[in-house]
């Protein structure tokens, strides 16, 4: 994983270099546990920037502490949705290294060792008479990237040493008896014809690196941007100077077990008239803030933060609550907790914070009843029973359902799903694919086998728990195929017709694309924003308003970049709700005029849109030229390649660097055996440059296993998606067909771009050209890879001079029917294209 992240490109090198700045270090590290002595040593000279040297001086906590480190390097993790933090791993075993061969880890050559790992060899100069004492350091290609690259150093006497930096020429490195003032080239030759190991050294200064610029190219996030820091300080539960005080109090409960978790519910209370109202347009409402920090035997465990917003009744007459409750929810293993909590209204900047001893039990040991439990002085909080009803253990007991299936790859065949269910009821799970029951399961385990088909596709799984009179208690529902990429947020909890008077929990999972990260999560009541999450569990008690009438309860996830998603779940409701489809398709249009320049000012009276042949009624037209792409490079790196790869990897160099954004990601996939994700969606270049160099061609070609891999792996995405097929052979070793390949297409949505390299069979170019018609792509035809730069330009300009045609389809029918789609243009001249249909 680490050719990833690292850059591949050092044929660019010399490149120019530094000399190590000394950093004193933050703070007195006498009061500094070992632990952070040793941390400050490891990172701060190489790793820190000022803003984290500034707020790990002022924390006062060790646990503090622990939570900064644990942030500082998920800040630099690469990828930060895979289980592993990468560079972390390499930093940490370069380090381990680092301490085995140096007694202090500030000496240069300790922390060259930890930026690069350890080197092939060291020789030192031996030719005074020309040369100051030099000691050169040659090192390995980085995880199998080349060529190897070598850093100089100056010997200082009594083992100093400093860095040379090619940019300051070789004359810099004269000897002080010599006198003359050689350009670098004369200067080279006379060290390769007059000192001993001439050659050599000539050899190591001219691919000799500036080992500070290196460093930022090849780790471009070891410095992780400054503003991380804002957000950890804005989250800590210290209270600012001077702060006003806010009349609050705090009670806990255990009201039942997730799992082999129990459930800890905190609630905190404000005094209503010690709360401040807020104004936001129309709406009023009480706002609060909660951030905490969970300890166990002293040291950091968790943090959380919540946001709640309470509304004012629009009734004058309405009679308020004394107190405004605010509740939170964890789970945690039996055993003592430390938990401080800091509890701030926003509409008044006024504070209340308190540290709690709770010693959490293990519900599944006792036999009495909860209410026996051991439970905080103010006791049971009653008003969430209702709330809390669905829990394992909860007293009175609800029923909830929740599917597990794979969802990390393509599903194709026979799998195996489960699927868990609480509450005594439950005489049986009903599942159903696709909009049709499979088979029903009477007793747990609620587990089955189901079939699949041989083709690639998309399902719907279902799983619904039933009463012993076919009643329906539960139901879950699983998106199969839909892609790592899926950004989804669905409710578990509550169930769709389920009633509740005083309370209401809502729980919901979040299906995120493995590259992005997620921002919160917000739950509403009918249509009052209620609270806010900033990290999972994603589950939130609610109290329903007296008087007020439940509808729905909604939840809505964003992403760090803007993106949301949502679901929402009707309740109380009198009569089944009849769930009305609308179906709005929406188009990525491209149009050009008849000398292949995008077409500009172009409105909704100049298109017409027939699906299956009837006219659709066009609701809206806009341009996007900045909307966000989402590009991909398919490249084929099987043997017959061997010839046009290195310009081929130039070229999508070339097109990552100009179409790339910072808003925009990009991928890069090879195949030849079968396919690869080398790279997976970001918006560095730099790693998108490192996947690029050292590709090999060889192996046969999977050209049709690798489409469909590809696309699966763009699925679940929105807006503007394409993907670049660049490869000279037919399809030689796949188990998929061209039909499945199509099929899979016209369901993906993805716009793909094919470029045949160098002579094809007829059949050949007619296949490839078919997908990229029928997905609103475009087919190319090129003699060598040196005529792929020209394509990629046409591609980023027609990705940028997209118009968004939003109808809304008047098809009915089978989900599973493809809906043909075809585009008309009215103005003279123009040519536009669309995708060729699609699949509701």
């Amino acid at each position: 994983m680490l050719r990833l992240f690292v850059l591949g490109c050092l044929t660019l090198l010399p490149i120019g270099a530094g000399a190590l700045q000394e950093v004193a270090h933050s703070g007195d590290e006498r009061r500094l546990a070992r632990r952070h002595r040793m941390f400050l040593e490891e990172v701060e000279r190489l790793l820190m920037v000022d803003e984290e040297r500034a707020a790990f001086a002022d924390l006062r906590q060790d646990y503090q502490r622990d939570r900064f480190v644990l942030r500082f390097w998920s800040e630099r993790d690469p990828f930060p949705q895979s289980p592993r933090n990468e560079f972390l791993e390499y930093w940490t075993e370069n380090v381990s290294a680092a301490r085995d061969r140096f007694d202090d880890l500030s000496k240069l050559q300790a922390q060259m060792v930890m930026l690069f790992g350890a080197e092939k060899r060291v020789f030192r100069s031996t030719c005074a008479e020309i040369l100051v004492p030099l000691e050169i350091w040659e090192f390995h290609e980085i995880d199998g990237l080349r060529p190897a690259f070598h850093l100089v150093f100056l010997r200082l006497g009594s083992g100093r040493v400093r860095a040379w930096s090619p940019r300051l020429g070789i004359a810099s490195l004269r000897s002080s008896g010599v006198v003359g003032g050689a350009d670098d080239g004369a200067m080279l030759a006379q060290i390769q014809s007059e000192c001993s190991r001439g050659a050599e050294t000539v050899a190591a200064l001219r691919a000799s690196a500036d080992w500070e610029e290196l460093a930022d190219l090849l780790f471009p996030r070891r410095q992780a941007h400054p503003e991380w820091v804002e957000s950890f300080v804005s989250r800590s539960t210290d209270l600012p100077e001077n702060a006003q005080s806010l009349p609050a109090e705090v009670a806990w409960d255990f009201p039942g077990s997730h799992q082999s978790r129990t459930v800890v519910q905190l609630m905190l209370s404000v005094e209503r008239l010690a709360a401040t109202v807020g104004t936001f347009g129309d709406r009023r409402a009480y706002n609060f803030l909660v951030d905490g920090e969970v300890l166990r035997r002293g040291e950091f465990f968790e943090s959380f933060r919540y946001k709640f917003d309470i509304p004012v009744p629009d009734n004058p007459s309405e009679v308020p609550v004394a107190r405004l409750p605010l509740a939170v929810q964890r789970y945690l293993r039996p055993g003592a907790y430390t938990w401080v909590v800091k509890l701030e209204d926003l509409n008044a900047e006024s504070f209340f914070r308190d540290e709690i001893e709770i010693e959490v039990p293990n519900l599944r040991l006792v036999e009495t009843q909860v209410a026996e439990l051991p439970s905080e002085p103010s006791g049971r909080l009653e008003m969430w029973t209702e709330a809390n009803a669905a829990l394992e253990n909860s007293p009175s007991g609800d029923h909830s359902i929740r599917l597990f299936a794979p969802t990390d790859r393509l599903l194709t065949g026979s799998i195996r799903v489960k699927a868990e269910t609480t509450g005594d009821s439950i005489g049986k799970v009903a599942f159903g694919l696709d909009g049709k029951i499979l088979l029903t399961k009477r007793r747990p385990p609620y587990s089955v086998e189901i079939g699949l088909g041989r083709a690639p596709r998309m399902h719907s799984l279902v799983a619904t728990a039933l009463d012993l009179e076919d009643r329906q208690l539960a139901r879950d529902e699983l998106i199969l195929n839909g892609g790592p990429n899926r950004f989804s947020v669905r409710l578990i909890e509550p169930q769709r017709g389920s009633r509740y008077e005083k309370s209401v929990r809502a729980r919901a999972e979040v299906e995120l694309p493995t590259t992005e990260v997620l921002d919160r999560v917000e739950f509403y009541l009918n249509e009052d924003l209620v609270a806010t999450l900033y990290q999972g569990p994603f589950v939130q008690p609610i109290l329903i308003p007296k008087g007020q009438a439940l509808g729905f309860v909604q939840a809505v996830a964003y992403l760090k970049n803007g993106a949301s998603t949502e679901d929402l779940v009707f309740v109380n409701s009198p009569h089944p709700i009849e769930e009305l489809e609308v179906n709005f398709v929406e188009l990525y249009v491209s149009a050009f005029d008849g000398k292949g320049r995008p077409a500009e000012g172009l409105t909704i009276d100049d298109f017409t849109v027939l699906e299956d042949g009837v006219k659709q009624e066009i609701r809206r037209l806009q341009a996007v030229t900045e909307r966000p792409i989402h590009a991909g490079v398919l490249l084929d790196t099987s043997s017959s390649m061997d010839p046009e790869l290195t310009e081929a990897e130039e070229a999508a160099l070339g097109f990552f660097e100009s179409v790339i954004r910072e808003e925009d990601r990009a991928c890069l996939i090879t195949f030849s055996d079968g396919p690869e994700l080398v790279v997976p969606f970001t918006n560095e270049v730099s790693i998108l440059a490192g996947g690029l160099a050292g590709l090999v061609a060889d192996g046969e070609t999977s050209l049709n296993d690798s489409l469909i891999f590809a696309l699966h792996y763009f699925s679940g995405l929105r807006g503007k998606r394409a993907l670049v097929l660049i490869s000279d052979g037919e399809d030689t070793n796949s188990e998929y067909s061209f039909d499945d390949v199509l099929e899979f297409a016209r369901r993906a949505g993805v716009a793909v771009y094919t470029v045949a390299l160098g002579t094809k069979p007829q059949t050949q170019r007619s296949t490839i050209s078919r997908v990229a018609r029928d997905t609103g792509g475009q087919s190319y035809y090129v003699d060598s890879a040196a005529g792929l730069r020209s394509i990629y330009e046409k591609v980023e300009t027609e990705l940028r001079s997209q118009y968004l045609l939003t109808y809304q389809s008047t098809g009915r029918g089978s989900r599973d029917k493809f809906r043909a789609i075809e585009l008309k243009v009215h103005r003279k001249g123009l040519k536009a294209k669309t995708m060729r249909g699609y699949y509701p």
